[in-house]
């Protein structure tokens, strides 16, 4: 029993992260079969079907800006399998699940050290509502996740926190692979480039000032050059295209951007609320809570302090602005399920926050038992000396 145990001890994380993946995976399949397509989907499906579009064309697919990438990953299931079963055309998002479980395990071990702080991030990427209903939708939604999480930990790899020459950490052909992954992002969604320049940003600039901006791209310029031009070319190309959702359009059809949440303007403390509770995704759970972890993780002395506010800046904070503002100039609807990909990092910051506290916190209790067992030491060799 004590080996049993030893052994549960030194897999706690992967324990975790098994346990929340078969938990998780299954509320999401309890979602969906609580449910049934709705408007969307159906609309979403209907120009999926059919013989294959030249996709370079920006022919509408769908989505209300014509980018390919949510296309050309269902097509081919939709089109062989023959079938509009909602078990059957969501087949692709099975395994993003599952792959966007195995990122967020590889990247919250990397800055998590507590299995505490782990577990407590894995609640959240487990039960966030809105994780749950998007993960098996019929929608470019339901993919943002993984791409996101998978765009950090590919950024991370290019850009690791160490001090050797980055351009030497992964051969020419990894960095290509990655780069094409980028390129893929790209056109995936409307959201693609921001969610590559975000992780980008912030693995480049949690290394500065330590180190120069050019020792940190020593070896990469040429292949950030090519990949650069490549994406922002693909990108707005197809931004330019589809004509159903312009602003006009969008007036016309009597949508206002903050039909859903309010607008900030109005009461900006509300507004925060609800993007708050829509990123933590529970509304009846006391957990909510756990949120103020984040504010007390500012509070106490911790070494890689930036590292957390960049996070939470670039990550979050900004893409959401980001969105927002292009709902405005759009005249669109702001919408949860746009910065549904941001929810995972909310996750681990949650977690990643708490591990500071629960650190600080062990510190603090072993410097103090530490303390008082010299100052018995002490207190007892000088008693014996005087003696």
């Amino acid at each position: 029993m004590k080996n049993f145990c030893s052994w549960i001890y030194r897999v706690r994380f992967e324990a975790i992260a098994v346990i929340c993946f078969v938990v998780g995976f299954y509320v999401r399949l309890q979602r969906l079969a609580g449910r049934s397509l709705w408007g969307d989907e159906i609309y979403q499906l209907s120009m999926t079907t059919g013989a294959f579009k030249p996709v370079w064309l920006r022919l509408g697919n769908g989505e209300p800006v014509p980018f390919p990438g949510d296309y050309l990953l269902k097509w081919p299931f939709v089109h062989f399998l023959g079938t509009q079963n909602k078990w059957l055309i969501n087949s692709p998002h099975y395994v993003a699940t599952l792959l966007a479980f195995w990122l967020f395990y590889k990247i919250g071990k990397k800055y998590i050290v507590s299995w505490i702080a782990f577990a407590i991030a894995f609640i959240f990427m487990t039960f966030n509502q809105w994780l749950v209903y998007h993960a098996f939708e019929f929608r470019s939604y339901a993919v943002l996740p993984t791409l996101a999480l998978a765009c950090f930990y590919f950024a991370d790899m290019l850009f690791p926190v160490t001090g050797q020459d980055n351009a030497q950490l992964l051969s020419q052909s990894k960095r290509i692979g990655i780069g094409i992954f980028f390129f893929f992002v790209t056109i995936y969604h409307a959201y693609g480039l921001l969610m590559v320049v975000s992780c980008l940003f912030f693995v480049i600039l949690r290394q500065w000032p330590r180190r120069r901006l050019n020792e940190i791209m020593k070896g990469q310029g040429a292949f950030f050059i090519i990949f650069a031009v490549l994406l922002s070319t693909s990108f707005f190309w197809f931004l330019s295209g589809g004509q159903e959702f312009t602003r006009a359009q969008c007036l016309a059809r009597g949508i206002g951007t903050f039909d859903y949440i309010i607008n900030p303007l109005v009461n900006p403390a509300r507004f925060l609320s609800t993007v708050a509770s829509c990123l933590m995704g529970f509304k009846k759970f006391k957990v909510n809570l756990l949120i103020w972890g984040v504010l007390a993780a500012y509070i106490v002395p911790y070494q890689n302090k930036k590292d957390h506010l960049l996070f939470f800046l670039i990550l979050i904070v900004i893409p959401i602005e980001a969105m927002l503002t292009a709902d405005v100039l759009k005249g669109y609807w702001f919408l949860q399920r746009q910065f549904v990909w941001v929810m995972p990092f909310f996750a681990l910051l949650i977690g990643w926050s708490w591990d500071i506290i629960l650190n600080y916190t062990k510190l603090k209790f072993e410097t103090k038992i530490i303390t008082n067992f010299s100052k018995k030491i002490i207190s007892y060799c000088v008693q014996e000396k005087f003696k």
